[in-house]
C-alpha cells in the first residue's frame, strides 16, 4: 500500500506539510499542539506547514486563540492538487518550448536520431507513431514480435491511412486477412527460419524505425523522424524491400 505522505510529496508537498495534512485528515479540526501530537511534527513546524497548506487551499483556519485548523475534503483538495499540478505542467513546458524555439534559431541543424532499449518500450514508441499516421504506414516484422495491441493500432491506422504490412512470415500476413490492409510477402531469404531479427515502421515518409533482436533476446530499436537522415533511410527501404516485394 502506498505510504500518503510519500504520496503527496511526490504531489509537490513538503515532508512537514504532507504530514500535518494526513494529521488533519484524522480528527474534524485540530491545534498546533494537537497536531504535534498526532503527526510528531514538531510545534514550530507545524505553523509553517498549515499556513502553506492555507495558501495552497488545503487547510482552512480558525482565527481563534488558539488558532484551529481543519483539512478540506479530499474532493476538494484532488482538484486542488491537480489543479496546481496542470498550472506547474503548463508553466514548464511553456519555458521548454521557448528553449526550444531560441535553439531552433540557430544557424547549426543536428540530426536526431533516437535510441530505444526493451521490448515493452519499443512497443509503445511504435504504437505512439501509427497513433500518429495520417497517409501512409509500412510495417515490417516477424510473428514473434507481433502482438494484438500493434495489431489493433495497425487496423486503426489504416482507417485513416494506406498500410502495408511486409513479412516473409505467412503467420504476420495471415492477421491482417479480410481487413482491407494490404499485404506483402517478401521472399524466403527474409526469414531466417523462424528467428526474429526484427521490425520496421515507416509513417507518412517521415518518420521511421528499425529495430534488431540480438541472440539474447534483448531488442534494441532507433528511430527518427523529419530529418534528412529519415528521408534517407526511408528511400532506401523502398528500393531494398521494393525490388524484393512479391506483391
Amino acid at each position: 500500500m502506498t505510504d500518503p505522505i510519500t504520496a503527496l510529496q511526490r504531489l509537490g508537498l513538503s515532508k512537514y506539510e504532507a504530514e500535518v495534512f494526513v494529521a488533519l485528515q484524522q480528527v474534524d479540526s485540530a491545534t498546533a499542539s494537537e497536531i504535534d501530537e498526532l503527526a510528531d511534527v514538531p510545534r514550530s513546524q507545524v505553523y509553517g506547514a498549515a499556513e502553506d497548506l492555507e495558501e495552497r487551499g488545503l487547510v482552512d483556519v480558525e482565527h481563534a486563540s488558539p488558532k484551529r485548523y481543519r483539512a478540506v475534503s479530499l474532493e476538494e483538495a484532488r482538484e486542488q492538487l491537480r489543479r496546481d499540478f496542470e498550472r506547474e505542467q503548463e508553466q514548464a513546458f511553456d519555458a521548454l518550448a521557448e528553449l526550444e524555439g531560441n535553439f531552433a534559431g540557430g544557424e547549426e541543424r543536428q540530426e536526431a536520431i533516437w535510441t530505444v532499449r526493451g521490448r515493452q518500450k519499443i512497443d509503445a514508441r511504435v504504437e505512439s507513431f501509427l497513433d500518429d499516421a495520417e497517409s501512409s504506414v509500412s510495417f515490417g516484422t516477424e510473428a514473434a514480435l507481433l502482438d494484438e495491441p500493434t495489431v489493433a493500432a495497425l487496423l486503426d491506422a489504416s482507417e485513416r491511412a494506406d498500410v502495408t504490412i511486409l513479412s516473409a512470415d505467412r503467420s504476420v500476413l495471415e492477421a491482417f486477412e479480410g481487413t482491407g490492409v494490404e499485404t506483402v510477402e517478401l521472399p524466403d531469404e527474409f526469414d531466417q527460419n523462424g528467428d526474429p531479427r526484427g521490425r520496421l515502421v515507416v509513417v507518412d515518409d517521415r518518420t521511421v524505425l528499425l529495430s534488431v533482436v540480438r541472440p539474447d533476446g534483448e531488442e534494441t530499436a532507433f528511430w527518427s523522424s523529419e530529418t534528412d537522415f529519415a528521408e534517407w533511410l526511408i528511400r532506401l527501404i523502398d528500393t531494398h524491400f521494393g525490388s524484393h516485394a512479391e506483391v
